[in-house]
């Protein structure tokens, strides 16, 4: 039972390191939180408005 518990805390962490690093890739890019789904739209607007 402990040893389960430590997988789901581990796991947890995990989680949340990658949040993270996502959260830095976005700010890295433009400092403009987009979720996924919208950042391809996003980016074909502003090539075809150019």
């Amino acid at each position: 039972e402990r040893e389960r518990e430590r997988e789901r805390e581990r796991e947890r962490e995990r989680e949340r390191e990658r949040e993270r690093e996502r959260e830095r890739e976005r700010e890295r890019r433009g400092g403009v939180t987009v979720p996924l789904g919208n950042a391809a739209q996003f980016t074909t607007e502003t090539t075809s408005s150019r």
